[in-house]
């Protein structure tokens, strides 16, 4: 709910888990969309004012906040670095952000069945799932998250 009480922000997903922040009168009438990149992301609050909102959102690589005026626009990031941030709030006064920060990490791991010795192929941030042998035993096939400018 904004400051002022006349508007309601949400998340409404699109393609499984991504979508885009909406803002909608809390008196009734027609939402608007307020990000258009569809990407995952939740948790959206008012900043004190009114004229943005936070959310937490799985951009660039790992989930941070980021911050999007109510007119719409690109989302700017709040928080960088390791990761997932989630759970925003601002304090009364808007002086003061809190947020939950709970550090994952998937590593995809080889080990030898005879000799017990292992070694990670890949370690990320996001999921690494579906992983199977190549028929040569050579390479490894998996399913992961990607970031379009990971390089």
């Amino acid at each position: 709910m904004s400051p002022d009480g006349r508007s309601l922000v949400y998340f409404q997903p699109e393609r499984g888990p991504n979508g885009d922040l909406w803002l909608v009168p809390s008196a009734g009438g027609e939402p608007r969309r307020i990000t258009r990149d569809v990407a995952p992301a939740g948790h959206p609050v008012f900043s004190r004012d009114g004229g943005s909102v936070v959310f937490s959102s799985l951009r660039a690589g790992s989930r941070t906040l980021w911050r999007v005026k109510v007119t719409g626009g690109t989302p700017e990031p709040v928080t960088t670095g390791a990761g997932e941030d989630d759970e925003p709030d601002l304090s009364r006064d808007g002086a003061q952000l809190v947020y939950t920060n709970s550090r994952h990490s998937f590593a995809l791991t080889v080990t030898n069945s005879a000799t017990g010795a292992h070694r990670d192929v890949v370690e990320r941030r996001t999921h690494i799932n579906g992983v199977a042998f190549s028929p040569d035993g050579e390479r490894l096939a998996f399913f992961a998250w990607t970031d379009e400018h990971e390089q």
